[in-house]
């Protein structure tokens, strides 16, 4: 349910995403990617509001690269 959610939630959001400039295409569609990648766990869920699950899979996918960010920024501190 929650991948088929994604898949029309893509397909409605198209004109919106055609309307930006290129950089912010490549980030929506980073988004959307970060969603997929979380779209078993919310499967699981069976939630009543599938727009909502699709959401927190895009914040954890965005917490998921601050957090490799900030490693790396750790690391080339390290190594000074």
């Amino acid at each position: 349910m929650v991948q088929t959610t994604l898949m029309f939630w893509k397909d409605e959001w198209q004109p919106y995403r055609r309307a930006l400039r290129y950089d912010s295409q490549q980030r929506f569609d980073r988004l959307y990617d970060g969603a997929q990648q979380y779209s078993m766990a919310g499967g699981a869920l069976n939630p009543d509001n599938v727009e909502r699950t699709v959401m927190v899979g895009m914040l954890l996918h965005l917490a998921k690269e601050v957090n490799e960010l900030c490693d790396e920024l750790d690391t080339l501190y390290e190594n000074g």
